[in-house]
């Protein structure tokens, strides 16, 4: 016969519920979180055991006090699938946001965000492009970055709001980079 911990282990069940909480229960229930931490795990427990509970400081989703009125215990069970789904889609949230910062920081292609006019993202490769560190860019005008003769050009497609996405090549604007003289500097790039 299995124990609770080595079934946990094989099934992964996302939500357990646990009688009578002691030193043997307690370990069970850390052993469990740290296997997965989105694990539900429900005391069915008495008063007098609630103090060793919050004793132990153990992470537990919720508790029924015995005797346990069935009604009450569908509800905590509703209770903590839902809170192991919203855990579960919040891991996975981070986890696809990590992986969407390490591509755009990472990637070999310059990417900013424009927010009203101000550049509020860069990413290395932009900075490299436009000969600026990414401290000086987050925050500065974008129309900076556009060389003067082609600023009406982009303000235009700004105020569509966008509607073509890229311009054709024939009226792609030109971009001004940092010069020698902005950054301080005898040689160097120009606009």
């Amino acid at each position: 016969r299995k124990s609770g911990l080595q079934q946990c282990q094989e099934k992964r069940p996302h939500i357990v519920l646990v009688d009578a909480v002691g030193i043997d229960k307690a370990v069970f229930i850390k052993d469990v979180k740290k296997k997965d931490p989105d694990t539900q795990v429900i005391a069915i427990t008495t008063l007098e055991e609630l103090n060793t509970i919050r004793i132990l400081g153990l992470s537990l989703s919720d508790f029924i006090i015995k005797p346990v009125n069935r009604d009450l215990l569908l509800v905590v069970l509703d209770r903590a699938k839902k809170r192991y789904l919203a855990h579960k889609e919040l891991r996975q949230l981070r986890e696809s946001q990590e992986r969407y910062e390490t591509l755009i920081k990472s990637s070999l292609i310059g990417i900013y965000i424009d927010h009203d006019g101000r550049i509020e993202f860069a990413n290395k490769k932009f900075a490299q492009i436009y000969g600026y560190s990414l401290n000086e860019l987050i925050g500065m005008e974008s129309w900076r970055l556009v060389h003067p003769e082609h600023r009406a050009m982009t303000d235009s497609i700004r105020k569509k709001g966008y509607e073509e996405r890229t311009p054709p090549l024939s009226t792609r604007p030109r971009a001004s980079r940092k010069t020698a003289e902005q950054s301080g500097s005898s040689g160097g790039m120009s606009g």
